[in-house]
């Protein structure tokens, strides 16, 4: 009888996360619904129809590169349009992104449902289709795994892996270097 009631208490605690967790998807669901913009955006101005979908708000779009924050902070920004990611593309660790031109594509709209993070037209993204940091250089991005990054910029001194690299996340209390 006892294992009967352990068994019981089990299935309801389980129950209950799986409820908890379902809210949270759909309350996470509702949230990019009202951050997506109505409007489309034309991906590549070479080919008629290739039209995306616009994230119309982000830390990323409001703050990147302001004066008031630090490259930490840009850093921490670039990390959240890829848990974005994740989150929403749940074979994201399938996608093949080598290097900083590749994600930045998959963020500027090159990517399964056409979402742009961010436009190519922004301040940050190079004529090479890079994503830069507020000093003009590449960020690099480390693929730790299929779904972790780790972001470097290169700091004030321009030269990356050097003493003044900003990283994100730091492997210092889960804190950018800076």
């Amino acid at each position: 009888m006892r294992r009967l009631l352990k068994l019981g208490a089990l299935f309801l605690i389980l129950a209950t996360a799986c409820l908890v967790f379902c809210l949270f998807l759909s309350k996470r669901k509702e949230g990019l619904e009202l951050v997506l913009g109505t409007s489309e955006v034309n991906l590549d101005s070479s080919s008629r129809g290739n039209t995306g979908q616009a994230i119309s708000r982000s830390s990323f779009l409001e703050e990147y590169g302001s004066e008031d924050r630090k490259t930490a902070d840009d850093l921490e920004a670039v990390y959240a349009l890829l848990t974005d990611c994740r989150l929403i593309f749940k074979n994201f660790a399938s996608f093949y992104l080598p290097d900083n031109q590749a994600i930045t594509s998959f963020l500027s709209g090159k990517n399964p449902e056409k979402l742009i993070w961010i436009p190519q037209s922004h301040f940050a993204v190079s004529a090479e289709g890079e994503l830069l940091d507020r000093f003009g250089t590449p960020l690099f991005f480390h693929r730790i795994s299929g779904l972790n990054f780790e972001i470097h910029a290169a700091g004030k001194d321009l030269v990356m892996w050097t003493s003044d690299d900003v990283i994100y996340p730091s492997h210092r209390w889960g804190k950018a270097s800076e």
